[in-house]
């Protein structure tokens, strides 16, 4: 047997029990939950609007064809490991995308031949254009998904392209640029993960790429009202760098092998602490041009309510870590280290005394 089949053997033997963060796929189920429930309850409460496109007929397919996934994942899940999925199952999951796809495409359809509904049906409008942005970003994580399965040869490119400007950016990401360009061995796999993993990564990240892309939109909505500060360039920035961090993050959780984490994982700390700086600073911004803001509460409504929001999510982060560090800091102080310290520090004062 040669070296290549026996490092392939062993990758397989050592990847053979698969991975699910029960965490993840508990908040991939509420939201699903929560979302189809949400689009249901806002449709059959507005049958009856004056719009001349049919807002609840979408929503309501919309909703149920979420639920109905949701039922699909939650049956997997009860699914035992060792078990591969029934023939059932598999038809179900097919017929649940297939009606998930073909409602995207109806609320598209709604949404873009669309006259008047955003002045009539203002809130069936606004959860159609949200439910529209939600299913693109669930079609862009199929199409990734599926093209990565498939050696992703685009991927190729673009990790060649990074490399290259990481190579030119600084020494630091020496490293990282040597990853990226080496060639994926035959055994250097993503980890595994079964279906019920696969579904938690794509709804956790498409959650977060829709809140971005949702800023940006109504950033862009609102750029041209009467405000007399930079809350536009505030949310601009949020909802861009948030959008694409997000999806990077997605690629890499979804396509990086073991050999390339292994390689990139000494560039973490760097680009943890890079991003929490930015985001400070960034959120530091937004609050000084919020709280000195005199007129985006009145002419430009949504921004000043997003900004709102993101600054006092900034503020209550901030405020969660302060109590951390205070809890641990009066830990360290009771924990009797301190009085050990002094204890030492007074023994031998004494004998220096005595001497």
């Amino acid at each position: 047997m040669s070296e290549e089949q026996q490092l392939l053997r062993a990758s397989k033997k050592e990847g053979s029990g698969r991975t699910t963060s029960k965490f993840g796929v508990a908040c991939s189920t509420i939201l699903c939950f929560a979302v189809g429930a949400a689009l249901i309850y806002f449709s059959t409460s507005a049958w009856e609007i004056d719009c001349d496109q049919q807002f609840p007929l979408f929503l309501c397919g919309f909703g149920v064809s979420i639920l109905l996934l949701c039922l699909v994942h939650l049956a997997l899940l009860s699914q035992p490991a060792e078990i591969e999925d029934t023939t059932g199952v598999f038809a179900c999951k097919l017929i649940m995308v297939a009606a998930f796809i073909g409602f995207g495409v109806l609320g598209s359809i709604f949404f873009l031949n669309s006259h008047n509904c955003d002045a009539t049906a203002k809130t069936q409008y606004e959860l159609t254009k949200a439910s529209v942005v939600l299913f693109l970003i669930v079609c862009l994580m199929l199409v990734t998904s599926i093209g990565g399965s498939f050696g992703g040869p685009a991927f190729a490119v673009v990790g060649h392209l990074a490399a290259t400007l990481m190579q030119a950016l600084s020494e630091l990401f020496n490293d990282a640029s040597s990853a990226l360009q080496e060639q994926t061995e035959v055994v250097d796999n993503p980890p595994p993960r079964n279906q019920i993993a696969d579904a938690a990564l794509v709804i956790n990240h498409v959650v977060f790429l829709w809140f971005f892309v949702y800023i940006v939109h109504e950033a862009h909505v609102e750029k041209d009202l009467d405000c007399d500060s930079s809350l536009h360039t505030y949310l601009f920035i949020y909802g861009i760098s948030g959008a694409v961090i997000t999806y990077f993050d997605f690629l890499y959780e979804r396509f990086a092998g073991a050999e390339k984490r292994k390689r990139l994982e000494p560039l973490f700390p760097y680009l943890w602490w890079t991003n929490a700086v930015i985001w400070t600073a960034l959120n530091v911004f937004g609050a000084y041009q919020l709280f000195t803001s005199e007129t985006c509460s009145s002419s430009s409504k949504n921004v000043y309510r997003l900004s709102f929001i993101l600054v006092i999510l900034f503020f209550a982060i901030i405020g969660i870590i302060g109590l951390v560090l205070l809890f641990l800091f009066a830990r360290y102080l009771l924990s009797g280290r301190v009085k050990v310290v002094m204890v030492v520090e007074a023994d031998i004062k004494k004998s220096n005394n005595e001497e």
